[in-house]
């Protein structure tokens, strides 16, 4: 049989449409369950500068907001990563946060995992230089 230039890109048109498809299922699998926790959580994300979280320490900070960032989880949160556990209660018991909403140790999907990972690392960068600027009581 003879392979003409027709047989060739009727070929690599069935490979790009399988290949397509794959793509689509998977991003299907990786997002399948996603709610409203991914939701909240994608416009927690949008809300701060994931990149530089020393930047919005330092807006805060100049609009009086010493608050920590918190991560919600299992109960007993929120939790407060880069902050030594000991003074967690006491951030709870004095409401010193804001929290990242949408973390959760509810998963909902892969990509919300994911997301919940992102959080926990911005919160993370945001308290350890919120702690190296914030005022101690004398």
């Amino acid at each position: 049989m003879k392979f003409t230039l027709r047989h060739t890109l009727l070929a690599v048109a069935a490979i790009a449409l399988t290949i397509a498809a794959w793509i689509v299922t998977v991003n299907h699998i990786d997002h399948q369950g996603d709610g409203y926790s991914v939701e909240q959580l994608e416009t927690a994300l949008r809300s701060v500068d994931e990149t530089n979280p020393e930047y919005d320490v330092s807006r805060r900070i100049n609009g009086g907001d010493f608050r920590y960032a918190g991560c919600w989880g299992e109960p007993g949160g929120p939790f407060f990563p880069g902050v030594q556990q000991s003074e967690w209660q006491g951030i709870r018991d004095a409401k010193d946060y804001w929290t990242l909403d949408g973390t959760t140790d509810a998963l909902e999907s892969r990509h919300h995992h994911r997301l919940i990972d992102r959080a926990w690392q911005y919160a993370e960068r945001y308290n350890r230089d919120l702690n190296s600027r914030k005022p101690t009581a004398n």
